[in-house]
């Protein structure tokens, strides 16, 4: 397997394993861009891990302040490349959100 696709592959396990330890799965509770918005949080706060003035991670009240959607001790920073895996994971979470919500619309059409 190739760089890519190993990548890939761990973004799929960490996908898995948001749904099974996580309980997040496509559902109604998280339906107004809450994956997106923790995504993004996850990809800033890699960002800050490689900046060469910050090199750590953010505190939670200024992870709060970019839109994490959820409680303080859901905010779980393990290091860049993790980071940036879990943020890879939360994209396709919010992908797979949108499109159960257009299945349902079609099925209701």
């Amino acid at each position: 397997m190739d760089l890519t696709g190993r990548v890939l592959e761990e973004i799929r396990r960490e996908r898995d394993r948001q749904v099974t330890e996580r309980a997040g799965a496509v559902g109604e509770e998280n339906d107004a861009g809450e994956f997106s918005a923790a995504a993004a949080c996850y990809a800033l706060d890699a960002s800050c891990l490689e900046h060469p003035l910050k090199g750590s991670s953010m505190p939670y009240e200024v992870v709060r302040r970019h839109g994490w959607p959820w409680g303080g001790a859901d905010w779980k920073p393990e290091g860049t490349r993790r980071n940036l895996l879990i943020a890879a994971a939360l994209i396709v979470a919010e992908i797979e959100r949108i499109d159960a919500r257009a299945e349902r619309s079609r099925r209701c059409a």
